[in-house]
């Protein structure tokens, strides 16, 4: 049977164990976050209802609260997106075989 000193630096060596994985978290987050393009953060921090110069920040400039926000406008994008995207599926096939087709397409037709 073990003794509570063998415990106890048991414990501790769990405890240090877990601060580093928690300060390793961290720090592949905000690689994450830095490596996104600029676009990107600023759909996350626009749909969280905040300036969208707060894409510059970061990770670490974002308070607890701040990425709860973000977090759920994300997902709630996310979700909105995924209809976007059941909705796109179909359509009418365009004939690309007629020679004005690119011209129709970015509006040049309709200036004949």
């Amino acid at each position: 049977m073990k003794n509570i000193n063998d415990h106890e630096i048991g414990k501790a060596a769990l405890d240090k164990a877990f601060e580093l994985l928690n300060t390793d978290r961290e720090a592949v987050q905000a690689a994450h976050w830095a490596i996104l393009p600029m676009a990107v953060r600023r759909v996350a921090v626009m749909c969280a209802n905040m300036p969208k110069e707060r894409a510059d920040d970061s990770l670490k400039k974002f308070n607890v609260t701040e990425r709860a926000q973000i977090r759920r406008s994300v997902a709630r994008l996310h979700k909105q997106l995924e209809i976007v995207a059941r909705a796109m599926v179909g359509g009418e096939l365009a004939d690309i075989t007629k020679p004005d087709y690119h011209h129709e397409k970015n509006g040049i037709a309709s200036l004949h």
